[in-house]
């Protein structure tokens, strides 16, 4: 009875060996994911304001223009 309870151990010791070493493998692949994740987030947000800012600025322009030249 002792023996078999000591494999049953051994076993029980090498799974938790295998999912430790599973969880830390999962985690750096989410880590990297998010990581990859946010860089495209923040590329698309960025390509989002320049085009924001650059209608404004094209809004500005046209404004201005419009009332410097304004036609009486």
């Amino acid at each position: 009875m002792g023996k078999r309870l000591d494999n049953v151990e051994t076993a029980i010791v090498d799974l938790r060996k295998e999912m430790t070493a599973n969880m830390g493998d999962l985690r750096k692949e989410m880590t990297a994911n998010m990581g990859e994740l946010r860089d495209h987030v923040d590329t698309k947000m960025d390509r989002n304001f320049q085009w924001t800012i650059g209608m404004i600025i094209t809004m500005w322009v046209t404004i201005i223009l419009a009332i410097l030249f304004k036609i009486p």
